[in-house]
C-alpha cells in the first residue's frame, strides 16, 4: 500500500465521541457504509478511497487473509496498526481491563474455515468508554449498530459485552465467532 494512501486513511479515523450520538452509533453516508467493514469502524476508520480493496487484517501490507489460525489474525492486525501509526496494548481474555488516559477497547473475534467461510472469518467490537456500551458494523452494507442479537434470537443485553457471537445460515448451518483478544487503542 502506498504511504499517500496510508496518510489518507490515517486522516480519516474518528474520536469515539463523533461515532455515537447519544447511545447510538452515528449513520454512515453511503459510500463510506459499502467501504467500511467491522474492522475499519472498530478502529474509526472512515476512509472510503479503497475501491475493490477491503479492510481485511494485513491490508496495510496487501498481506493475504487466509483465516488459518488466530496467531495469523492477531499477527496482521498488530502489522496494521504499526503502519497506521495507532498505540494499542493487546490484553488478554482474563487480563483486568483497566483503561489509560484516552484508550477505548476492541474485541476480537474469529471463527475456523468453515462450510461457509472457507478463510474462516473475524470480527471487531467496539466499546464507548464513557458508556460501557458495546458497538460494531456487521458487514459492508449495514449501518453500525450497538451489539445486540438478531431478531428472533435470545442473546445478550443490547449494548452489552458477547464472549461469542454465533452466525446462523438460512440453511440452518451456524458457526461461532469465539474471542480472540482485546486491544486497548489510544486515541490520538
Amino acid at each position: 500500500m502506498r504511504i499517500l494512501e496510508i496518510e489518507a486513511i490515517k486522516d480519516t479515523i474518528c474520536r469515539s465521541e463523533d461515532l455515537l450520538q447519544g447511545n447510538n452509533p452515528i449513520v454512515l453516508d453511503a459510500e463510506t457504509v459499502k467501504t467500511t467493514n467491522c474492522y475499519a469502524y472498530s478502529l474509526g476508520i472512515m476512509y472510503n478511497g479503497m475501491k475493490g480493496r477491503y479492510f481485511i487484517p494485513g491490508f496495510t501490507e496487501c498481506l493475504p487473509y487466509y483465516g488459518e489460525s488466530t496467531e495469523e489474525l492477531m499477527g496482521k492486525i498488530v502489522i496494521d496498526l504499526q503502519n497506521l501509526g495507532i498505540s494499542f496494548r493487546k490484553l488478554e481474555l482474563e487480563e483486568e481491563k483497566n483503561l489509560q488516559e484516552n484508550e477505548y477497547l476492541v474485541k476480537v473475534f474469529y471463527t475456523p474455515p468453515n462450510k461457509e467461510l472457507p478463510t474462516g472469518d473475524f470480527h471487531f467490537i467496539r466499546q464507548d468508554r464513557d458508556t460501557g456500551i458495546w458497538f460494531h458494523k456487521m458487514g459492508w452494507y449495514r449501518q453500525p449498530d450497538i451489539v445486540q442479537s438478531d431478531p428472533g434470537y435470545e442473546g445478550p443485553i443490547p449494548g452489552s459485552e458477547p464472549s461469542n457471537i454465533t452466525s446462523n445460515g438460512k440453511d440452518g448451518f451456524s458457526y461461532v465467532y469465539d474471542s480472540v483478544a482485546y486491544l486497548a487503542i489510544k486515541e490520538n
